[in-house]
């Protein structure tokens, strides 16, 4: 358990973050703020192989982020409660022996005790990957977001993540990825979805990843080739194709979960931001608290893991083709939370 302290936009006699499965008890009688975090789900990994000189490809998706249940209770000094914290999706991993191990969903968040309603907020689904080596098109769907039930606040579905394809046609454009970003949390409603991704035209080998979902916004949608796209912001949504382009690490600012704001560091992306989508280098960007992590993509010479998401938010799919030679690993979705603001005593 952390004891942050107090923020700004609202008085709180104390902000409590229970970052870790156990027992609480307020040190007051008093009026808090509560609410649960499901977990992010793991991100797909895929790679093609061994690839067919006539077309196909590989894709991935990114997780779900997991819901967000929130209540305002009257908690007692005397009482016990109980935080159940969800576990962040495993990734998916394509290692260079073609063998492929399936992501998982985020697991669920609870806080229950005597005289409340239990608040659940559900774990956010995996991601999927598939490939392919016919001409076509070739798709993945993307990854639901979590349920939220018991709070008398709010009860948001987590965000969706973006289906992922491509479009290949026989040996002019073959061997082509795609990958999506992971879902964000939901603060005021559903969460946002990260944005779809199509691989299409351009030339053989070519590959896309699109951006995570941010608190604040959807990642833009990508149809074309050889692109990448900006992770959603904390206070809107992405709206360019190029890489960090939609909330930068070091200058993002967005509304914190509870109470005040807080400012993004350097090297550490901003606070509610999407991870970008990253292309021809080794890890994906992490999303920002609540925030899905950023896609990656690449071919036979590139090999990498995709973006973390921040808590709740979905993992990073990552996707790689042109035969067995390269491994790519999908991001592991945030862990869950509970969060207790105490107002008054």
């Amino acid at each position: 358990m952390a004891v942050l302290g107090a923020g700004g936009g609202q008085s709180l006699v104390r902000l409590v973050v229970l970052s870790s499965s156990g027992s609480f008890s307020p040190p007051w009688d008093c009026k808090a703020i509560v609410t649960a975090i499901g977990a992010g789900g793991g991100g797909a990994s895929q790679e093609q192989g061994p690839y067919d000189v006539n077309g196909g490809g590989a894709v991935a998706t990114g997780g779900g982020a997991g819901g967000f249940s929130q209540s305002l209770l009257d908690l007692k000094s005397a009482t016990t409660y109980t935080a159940t914290l969800g576990a962040g999706g495993t990734g998916g991993d394509s290692p260079v022996d073609g063998s492929n191990t399936n992501p998982t969903a985020g697991g669920n968040t609870t806080f229950s005790g005597s005289g409340i309603t239990t608040l659940t907020a559900n774990g956010g689904a995996a991601g999927n990957h598939s490939e392919g080596d016919a001409t076509g098109t070739l798709t993945s769907a993307g990854a639901s977001g979590g349920s939220a039930s018991g709070g008398t606040l709010q009860n948001n579905t987590g965000g969706a993540s973006g289906a992922a394809s491509v479009t290949t046609a026989s040996s002019s454009i073959k061997n082509c990825a795609a990958a999506t970003g992971g879902g964000a949390i939901g603060l005021r409603g559903t969460g946002f979805a990260s944005g779809t991704v199509h691989q299409t035209g351009g030339s053989s080998y070519d590959h896309c990843a699109g951006g995570g979902a941010g608190t604040g916004g959807v990642s833009e949608n990508i149809s074309g080739a050889d692109d990448s796209g900006g992770g959603g912001g904390a206070t809107g949504p992405s709206t360019s194709n190029s890489e960090l382009k939609a909330i930068t690490p070091g200058n993002a600012t967005g509304a914190f979960i509870m109470d005040g704001t807080m400012t993004g560091s350097a090297g550490v992306q901003g606070v509610g931001a999407g991870g970008a989508g990253i292309r021809n280098s080794g890890t994906g960007s992490k999303g920002g608290f609540g925030a899905g992590g950023g896609g990656m993509s690449g071919n036979a010479t590139i090999s990498g893991s995709a973006g973390t998401g921040g808590i709740g938010g979905g993992g990073g799919g990552s996707a790689t083709s042109k035969d067995q030679s390269v491994a790519c690993v999908g991001g592991k979705g945030g862990s869950g939370i509970v969060i207790v603001e105490i107002l008054t005593i």
